[in-house]
């Protein structure tokens, strides 16, 4: 039941930040895609922006001890950041987030027991993203 209220609460997070993100861009995402992380997960985005690709997972699923789904969203607003910075020519900021968020993304499709077409077409985007 505790799980099921989970995943409940963070459907509903990623499609309160999906409402958000429509029609912002620039400065105006980024200021949403912070905030989101801050009132959604209790993450500062600076401290995100401080990890590598390397070690991301690491400090998110076990120093934070983040679950799974969890870490799609945080996957998903790396991935949005991303493609916002890049947008914004900050092309190596973007790149970073997205490498993150393909790391969390492959993390994910491995421990989720059920396939997802949805999160396989967010990791094609997100490798399409990082080969520009």
């Amino acid at each position: 039941m505790i799980q099921k209220d989970l995943i409940q609460r963070l459907i509903q997070d990623i499609s309160r930040f999906a409402v958000k993100m429509m029609g912002l861009k620039g400065e105006e995402a980024l200021e949403a895609i912070n905030e989101s992380l801050f009132d959604d997960l209790k993450i500062d985005s600076d401290y995100l922006s401080g990890l590598t690709p390397e070690n991301v997972l690491e400090k998110l699923h076990k120093d934070k001890g983040f679950n799974v789904h969890q870490i799609e969203y945080i996957a998903e607003i790396l991935a949005k950041k991303g493609e916002v910075l890049i947008d914004l020519n900050q092309i190596e900021s973007g790149r970073n987030a997205i490498q993150k968020a393909l790391v969390l993304f492959d993390f994910v499709d491995q421990k989720e027991q059920t396939y997802s077409i949805e999160r396989q077409t967010k990791i094609q985007k997100v490798k399409q993203l990082i080969k520009k």
